[in-house]
């Protein structure tokens, strides 16, 4: 389903952003559910999973956010547990994830998976065309003890995410 889209910036037309997010996230009542993908969305899982394996075979995620023609502004993300894999993409000039690292502020190649930790502020450059970004993270609620069937589940649509009760992200 659509994500309301709080942390755009202007310049870019708010209605042509889209994004949605796929496997675990939360309800306005703050319980967890996963977002089952169509049939294309369990080939990008794998394929998403496949290459996030090559660079860190230790990668473990839970959820995906896909998110078209989205110029973010700063901010620090909500609800993801450790450090996410980020990819963006299109026929476009600009549209490169920035991040701050402990180095100062970093910014990630378009085209390529960029390891950025959420917890600190990240966002786009601007950007002219079309963009696509892919985030790969672990939502907290995934590492809860009441997470484990859909620990269980995540894994069956090929979330590199164990089904114990010890999982980390």
């Amino acid at each position: 389903r659509p994500l309301k889209r709080t942390q755009l910036t202007g310049g870019h037309p708010p209605e042509l952003a889209e994004g949605m997010c796929i496997g675990l996230t939360v309800g306005q009542d703050m319980d967890p559910y996963i977002v089952y993908p169509d049939e294309i969305g369990k080939q990008l899982i794998l394929e998403v999973s496949r290459q996030i394996n090559e660079i860190n075979p230790n990668f473990v995620f839970s959820s995906i956010q896909i998110l078209r023609n989205n110029r973010s502004q700063g901010h620090v993300g909500r609800n993801n547990f450790g450090n996410s894999y980020t990819f963006s993409s299109g026929p476009m000039e600009g549209g490169a994830i920035w991040h701050y690292t402990m180095q100062g502020i970093e910014i990630g190649a378009v085209g390529a998976w960029d390891y950025v930790d959420g917890n600190r502020p990240h966002g786009s450059t601007p950007f002219c065309g079309s963009r696509v970004a892919l985030v790969a993270f672990c939502h907290e609620l995934a590492l809860k003890d009441q997470a484990r069937s859909l620990r269980q589940e995540l894994a069956q649509l090929g979330f590199p995410i164990a089904a114990q009760t010890d999982a980390s992200c």
